[in-house]
């Protein structure tokens, strides 16, 4: 619902309505209000930024004709959106897109009707038909082809060097306000444009009726709106509606300002985000080439290892191998005597030969048996790297989401009363647990946890939780707020103020504040995703 001040100024800047034009009563005369000789009252035109002063509409690029108000805050002239409507099942703004009216609206009404009930910005208006007015070639009013050089405010009438002299030294005109058309601003010549009579146009008007809307002049007052109950002055309801806008003006200043300051925030946490990302990712790369560098090291070694054991079954296959060979040629060369004997050599001769060559044989190892040795093979490592490379890839597709305040959390419970003037420097080792402590945290007191040692380069969970592992409510043991560390030397804090908000430290350093959410009691809370070195630090009860 409009502000009923909102309406009655929209009416004041109304055009006149001809067919709501009635004949001049005769013989009221008596009747018409003794004039008051009242100027219009006028504000002062204030700073306006160059957009609010932009008198041609986006669409049409020409200035506006009966500019509309549409939900989203864009103006167009009344035809545009006309036009819009007309074209489009789904009307939407030209500039933003956002909709404006639904398809069922449009069924029920026709595209101007649905334009009309648009709000108008009457102030719009009366800018652009100034900027009407000051872009056409003026004309002197009273003398006939004479190009005009100045503009009477008060008579909106357009007047040449020799007719501005002449205005200004008429009794009735001396008052006026005549500025040249050569740098009177466009918001000038539409604040002081004078509000005529709807029924009389050639009367200002000086009364506004609420009952019907309308700016009327003494005369009408009386005739025509005698019976209305709400007929004042028109400085009044200019003024009432001066005192609505000035309202409006300081609530909306008031809601840009938090807007602003809230999209500040969000800046700053988009740029926190990409900072977030950008370290992530180095952390990332890091780890990757560590992980690059171990897994070539790892290459290294098991090249060596096969090659070494490749290389002791080579040389027993080899030494074996040179010992066949050196007793092949052994028995090749006997192998020919023999022949030869066999073949050639004469009855006593052979009969010698013969026994000398058995007795060489004799001696020689016929025997061909290999070792068993010789079939044995050598130590591969295939095996072994597949099931590296099935643990690998098990731990490197295994989910590593941070810890969540979902009930269905259900981790193995180490229970530790880590922190207390009696086991300050403690040092364990903890591998896949969630470690809390028995006690609740102590307003205004740091309980820090070094990271000593972090076998895998992965995160170290601390944060706070509503409930105790004593408790065994361990589907209630979830983080509440926590953060995350991975670098080792780092030291991780925590400390709850007396105002119940809980600090984050990183290295003696508040790193974020969580002011939400923080149960009371609260106990602290670790979680290990492999296995790390830790060392618990004593209680620093600086902040008391």
């Amino acid at each position: 619902m409009e502000d009923s001040s909102i309406t009655d100024l929209k009416e004041v800047a109304k055009p006149c309505d001809p067919e709501a034009q009635d004949p001049e009563p005769q013989n009221l005369e008596s009747q018409d209000p003794e004039p008051q000789n009242i100027e219009p009252q006028h504000p002062e035109p204030q700073d306006l930024e160059p957009q609010d002063l932009e008198t041609t509409c986006p669409k049409c690029h020409s200035n506006f004709v009966t500019p509309k108000i549409l939900p989203c805050g864009h103006l167009f002239c009344k035809d545009c959106i006309v036009s819009v409507i007309d074209s489009q099942m789904q009307p939407c703004c030209p500039r933003c897109n956002n909709p404006f009216f639904s398809p069922a609206e449009k069924e029920k009404s026709s595209p101007v009707i649905l334009a009309e009930s648009l709000p108008t910005d009457f102030v719009m208006e009366a800018l652009a038909r100034s900027a009407d007015l000051l872009a056409h070639e003026p004309l002197c009013r009273v003398c006939d082809d004479v190009r005009a050089e100045s503009i009477c405010l008060q008579c909106r009438d357009m007047l040449c060097a020799v007719c501005t002299n002449a205005h200004k030294k008429l009794s009735m005109s001396s008052s006026h306000e005549v500025v040249s058309l050569s740098t009177v601003p466009v918001k000038s010549l539409a604040v002081t444009q004078p509000l005529m009579c709807r029924v009389h146009t050639e009367k200002q008007a000086d009364f506004f009726c609420s009952d019907h809307s309308v700016a009327v002049c003494g005369l009408c007052s009386v005739k025509k709106h005698r019976e209305c109950s709400q007929v004042r002055e028109l400085g009044e309801e200019v003024e009432s509606a001066d005192n609505a806008l000035n309202g409006m003006t300081q609530v909306l200043a008031q809601v840009e300002e938090k807007l602003q300051h809230a999209i500040g925030q969000l800046n700053e946490r988009l740029h926190e985000v990409d900072f977030s990302e950008q370290e992530d990712t180095k952390s990332v790369d890091d780890a990757c080439e560590y992980l690059l560098k171990l897994v070539k090291d790892f290459q290294k070694k098991l090249k060596d290892k096969s090659h070494d054991s490749h290389e002791k079954v080579r040389k027993s296959l080899s030494d074996v191998k040179n010992g066949l060979v050196k007793r092949s040629e052994e028995v090749t060369s006997h192998k020919s005597i023999v022949r030869r004997a066999r073949e050639v050599a004469v009855l006593p001769a052979k009969i010698e030969v013969s026994k000398t060559l058995t007795e060489r044989i004799n001696g020689l190892d016929l025997k061909v048996v290999l070792d068993r040795d010789v079939g044995k093979d050598p130590v591969t490592t295939a095996k072994f790297c597949e099931e590296v490379v099935t643990k690998v890839k098990k731990e490197l597709t295994e989910e590593d989401d941070p810890p969540r305040t979902s009930r269905d959390h259900n981790p193995p419970i180490s229970p530790i009363s880590p922190w207390g003037p009696w086991r300050g420097h403690d040092v364990a080792y903890f591998e896949g647990c969630v470690v809390t402590s028995y006690e609740p945290l102590q307003p205004n007191t740091l309980y820090q946890i070094r990271l000593d040692e972090n076998s895998k380069r992965s995160h170290m969970y601390y944060g706070v939780s509503g409930n105790d592992s004593a408790s065994g409510e361990r589907k209630g043991l979830v983080f509440a707020a926590w953060r995350q560390v991975s670098t080792e030397g780092s030291v991780a804090g925590l400390m709850i103020d007396s105002l119940n908000h809980l600090h984050f430290y990183l290295d003696g350093e508040d790193i974020g504040t969580e002011t939400k959410g923080i149960p009371r009691p609260c106990y602290a809370l670790v979680k290990f995703k492999h296995q790390m070195k830790v060392t618990w630090l004593p209680l620093d009860r600086k902040f008391d």
